[in-house]
């Protein structure tokens, strides 16, 4: 009798647990936080996203910090909260996260570019160069890498790499857009042959007259003596 009595007081303890309101709002989902801190970072995402296209860079900045709590989004938010540095011009924090990348990942030839091109816009054009000839060898059929190197080797006053490397992208790319200023700006430094030849050909004219000139000169000389 006791026993079926304590068997039935356990019973009505559990059916009272199980059926009260308050007993089942304070029982915890398994999983469910974890969830709930996950959307909550995919909102964070989302926002910082909107704020980078607006090219609110700080705010995007603030944003991809709190998305990368979560860790199925905090390699794709580290990547871009680098790239919202650069953007911002902060470069000394957009190369930390770069290089801290290309170091998990040295095969990655989009963040060695983005490597190089940081290290370009803060004047250090011997480590940019470094990297791009090394992108440029690895990509000969990536437009902007090669540009890009064009424009360091330019920076750098090394013209006559710049002049055969252009040699080569005019070809492979004769309808970029970036030829027309490589090519003014190395004619600057380098004039068309014909312009070469019409100099010279100008100098050698001059100098026949100059000599035709001391020659009479010359011959007045002499008859006068």
């Amino acid at each position: 009798m006791t026993y079926k009595l304590l068997c039935l007081s356990f019973s009505a303890a559990l059916f009272s647990v199980f059926t009260s309101c308050t007993s089942l709002s304070s029982l915890p989902v398994p999983g469910e936080e974890a969830v709930r801190e996950s959307n909550i970072c995919k909102e964070y995402y989302s926002i910082a996203s909107v704020y980078e296209e607006q090219q609110n860079y700080s705010k995007a900045v603030t944003y991809y910090k709190m998305a990368m709590s979560d860790s199925s989004l905090r390699n794709t938010a580290y990547y871009k909260l680098g790239r919202c540095y650069v953007m911002a011009k902060d470069y000394e924090n957009g190369l930390v996260i770069y290089k801290a990348l290309l170091n998990k990942d040295p095969d990655n030839s989009t963040l060695k570019s983005s490597v190089a091109y940081i290290y370009a816009m803060t004047g250090d054009y011997k480590k940019a160069g470094e990297i791009y000839k090394s992108l440029a060898e690895e990509n000969p059929q990536n437009a902007a890498i090669q540009a890009n190197y064009i424009n360091v080797l330019i920076a750098m006053e090394d013209y006559s790499q710049a002049a055969v490397v252009f040699n080569t992208f005019k070809e492979t790319f004769p309808d970029d857009s970036n030829i027309k200023a490589f090519q003014t700006k190395l004619d600057s430094i380098f004039p068309p042959e014909e312009e070469v030849e019409d100099s010279t050909l100008s100098e050698e004219v001059e100098d026949s007259t100059l000599s035709e000139e001391e020659a009479a000169e010359d011959a007045g000389q002499t008859a006068s003596q």
